[in-house]
């Protein structure tokens, strides 16, 4: 259906005309664009037209390149108008933007970190001011920090000390009885083996009689007491080396505890605590209002995604992060021909009134290089111009009346435009007074618009 009640923008031709009015009139308008016809243009006339029927739009496209070159449009346009609410962040490009142009003329209104530090630009300033409070602050603290931290540790350098003291004194008494220790290891292994011989050739009766001792146990005997000998022997051996960590691990202490003392010389920590509370309550203070800020700062951009009217992304991002794009009244999906069918339908279901799908089916198809599969490709490597049987009618030259083909173009040299005028596109397009005309030199053999060289031989 179209709606005929569209006013005519001057700027438009007849058929991008048609277009605004088969958008408005229709729940699913196509727009076919060959190269060259103002597709671009004519969709952000299209956008600006539900923009100003206060809208919510979502505009997507295949790539950031394209996202941005379709923005680029409208925003020229809104501000051409002068239009106030795009001024305050009504039209916003989620994700990356690419083309210097649009991110350099209009970056501060449709990029949203950008138009976050404009629209809190007060905040951002009163916030900053706090942090560098809060700096001066902790800088203002810290000695009194050292302070109490010198009396806490302190406390702990006399417990570790005599840990370090006694520990020395064990391994230096030890030392001491070491020599005796070992004899007394060795006589006691001499008098075992010794019973332990007597008992081998003496009968169960006799031992039993004589109340001596079992080989067997003898030999437990022996065999703990080499062990324990072993042990004795061992940590021996081990204790110089013991004894010199502890002496460098007291000096450290006793180090320490001379640069404490300098530290906390005629300090006293009860006033020390209470004038850290001090510059805590400041601290406090000023990290509650940081908070409240950065709150205030959160609800402006979550103010500006509820109320913007105009969301640009690629078709991918809207279901990679599917949590910022709830439903729009309208959705226009530009160069839909390249975009896979599933994604097509994705982004049709977030439109609660039209949706405007855009592009030209006489150009490449959706991009599948993973497989070639024909369940899979009927869906993948399919475009929504041959799934909606746009194309087929097209061909049968029983076009619908929500379907609008661009005719007038104006890039190509009418030669050109007549290569691909015929083959493609049925020889409807028309090429426009000035089309292709440049003031650029060339050389002569450069002179004609069209130049076809035979590379086969």
């Amino acid at each position: 259906e179209l709606d005929e009640e569209v006013k005519k923008p001057d700027q438009l031709n007849e058929n991008q005309y048609l277009s605004l009015k088969a958008a408005l009139g229709s729940e699913v308008m196509y727009l076919w664009g060959p190269p060259g016809t103002g597709k671009t243009f004519t969709l952000a006339e299209v956008i600006y037209m539900f923009y100003e029927k206060q809208k919510r739009i979502l505009l997507v496209s295949n790539t950031n390149l394209a996202v941005d070159l379709l923005l680029k449009s409208l925003c020229v346009h809104l501000k051409l108008v002068n239009d106030d609410e795009f001024k305050n962040c009504s039209v916003l490009r989620f994700g990356k933007i690419v083309d210097e142009e649009l991110n350099e003329n209009f970056g501060d209104y449709v990029n949203i970190d950008k138009a976050i530090e404009r629209l809190a630009e007060k905040l951002k300033k009163e916030q900053e001011d706090l942090e560098n409070k809060l700096n001066e602050i902790n800088k203002a603290k810290d000695p009194y920090i050292k302070i109490r931290d010198g009396f806490l540790r302190l406390e702990k350098i006399k417990s570790e000390k005599n840990d370090y003291v006694k520990k020395l004194n064990e391994l230096k008494n030890f030392l001491a009885s070491s020599n005796q220790n070992k004899l007394r290891f060795k006589n006691k292994i001499e008098a075992l083996e010794k019973e332990a011989k007597n008992s081998e050739n003496v009968g169960t009766f006799s031992r039993w009689f004589s109340g001596r001792r079992s080989f067997e146990d003898i030999q437990g005997d022996i065999l703990q007491t080499k062990n324990q000998f072993n042990e004795h022997n061992a940590k021996a051996a081990s204790a110089p080396g013991e004894i010199e960590k502890l002496k460098i691990l007291n000096a450290n202490i006793d180090a320490e505890k001379i640069s404490i003392d300098i530290i906390i010389k005629d300090q006293n920590l009860n006033e020390t605590i209470k004038q850290i509370e001090i510059f805590q309550k400041q601290s406090d203070e000023v990290e509650t209002r940081l908070t409240e800020i950065q709150n205030e700062i959160n609800q402006i951009k979550d103010n500006v995604l509820k109320n913007c009217r105009v969301v640009a992304a690629t078709a991918t991002q809207t279901y990679l992060k599917h949590k910022s794009f709830e439903m729009f009244d309208i959705v226009v999906i530009d160069e839909s021909s390249m975009l896979p069918l599933p994604v097509v339908a994705y982004v049709s279901g977030l439109a609660k009134e039209k949706v405007t799908v855009t592009g030209d089916f006489k150009q490449l198809p959706p991009i599948v290089s993973a497989t070639r599969d024909p369940s899979v490709m009927k869906w993948i490597g399919n475009d929504i111009f041959n799934k909606s049987g746009i194309e087929k009618a097209v061909n049968l030259n029983r076009r619908p009346k929500n379907l609008v083909q661009l005719k007038s173009q104006y890039r190509m040299d009418d030669a050109i435009c007549n290569l691909i005028n015929k083959r493609f596109y049925s020889g409807t397009l028309v090429t426009e007074k000035g089309a292709g005309k440049t003031k650029d030199n060339y050389p002569e053999i450069l002179n004609n618009p069209l130049i076809v060289i035979d590379t086969s031989k």
